[in-house]
C-alpha cells in the first residue's frame, strides 16, 4: 500500500486514518489489550521542526510523559536498528495511567516505538505499539515482526 509494506497477524482489526495518502498517513492494527500504529509523513518536515531522528524520538517520549493520564513514564531501553539500510532508533517504555473520574485506578501499559528516516523515499517512518501489561510478551513478538518486515521503499 503507497509503497510500503508490513506483516501483521490476520486476526486483528486493521484501519487506515481517514485522510491518509500516499504523502502521509497512518494505519492503525488492533486486538484485544495490543494496539499497533504506523504513521508517515515527509520527511522534510520532520527534519525542519527537529533537526534530527534523534530529537525526534526525544518529542515523543516528552508528549508521551505528558499525557493527560499518564501519572508515571519510565523509559526503557533505546537503541539504534537498522531497517533497510536506514539508521532507525528503538525505545520502549512503561506507564501508569491514572483511570477514571478521580483517577483512583491505574494501568500499567507497554509502549515501544521504532522511528527512522527513508531518504529515498522522502518519508518518516513510526511504529508505535501500546499493549496492557499484561499481553507484554505477545505483543513484543508481534511489535518486532512487523518493525522486521517493514519495507519503506523497493
Amino acid at each position: 500500500m503507497y509503497g510500503f509494506s508490513l506483516e501483521y497477524p490476520d486476526t486483528w482489526e486493521v484501519e487506515i486514518g481517514p485522510r491518509s495518502t500516499a504523502a502521509a498517513g497512518d494505519l492503525a492494527f488492533r486486538t484485544r489489550g495490543i494496539r499497533i500504529f504506523l504513521s508517515w509523513g515527509p520527511l522534510e518536515g520532520k527534519l525542519r521542526k527537529f533537526g534530527s531522528l534523534d530529537k525526534q524520538v526525544d518529542d515523543s517520549l516528552k508528549r508521551m510523559k505528558s499525557g493527560a493520564e499518564v501519572r508515571k513514564l519510565v523509559v526503557g531501553d533505546r537503541k539504534e536498528k537498522v531497517v533497510l539500510g536506514h539508521r532507525a532508533i528503538f525505545s520502549s517504555a512503561n506507564l501508569t495511567l491514572g483511570l477514571g473520574v478521580m483517577a483512583l485506578k491505574s494501568s500499567k501499559r507497554e509502549v515501544s516505538t521504532l522511528h527512522f528516516y527513508c531518504e529515498p523515499t522522502g518519508k518518516f517512518f513510526a511504529l508505535y505499539m501500546d499493549a496492557v501489561e499484561q499481553f507484554h510478551s505477545v505483543s513484543s513478538d508481534i511489535f518486532s515482526h512487523m518493525s522486521e518486515t517493514l519495507t519503506c521503499h523497493r
